[in-house]
């Protein structure tokens, strides 16, 4: 059995969460990818980054009036009331 000497690097982290203002120090290769106490993935980002999901839900709502008449939707094809497929 023979062992090979490998040097491992550490480093230290100081870290601040812009969530929830924890700091805490990491040692490791790379930083955490998450807050060790909100476990939150975007610890170091700034919170006014949003998702696609929150930022539909946080936009204002819009009423639907009245539903598109067939014939506004564009040059599809349609079934009229008596059930015939119109163009």
């Amino acid at each position: 059995m023979s062992f090979t000497k490998r040097e491992i690097t550490t480093h230290l982290f100081e870290c601040h969460c812009e969530r929830c203002n924890h700091e805490w120090e990491s040692v490791g290769q790379e930083p955490p990818r998450v807050c060790a106490s909100c476990k939150s993935s975007g610890w170091n980002r700034p919170e006014g980054r949003r998702t696609l999901a929150q930022r539909l839900i946080m936009a204002p709502k819009i009423e639907q009036v009245r539903p598109a008449k067939p014939a506004e939707t564009g040059n599809r094809a349609f079934r009229d009331k008596e059930g015939r497929l119109r163009h």
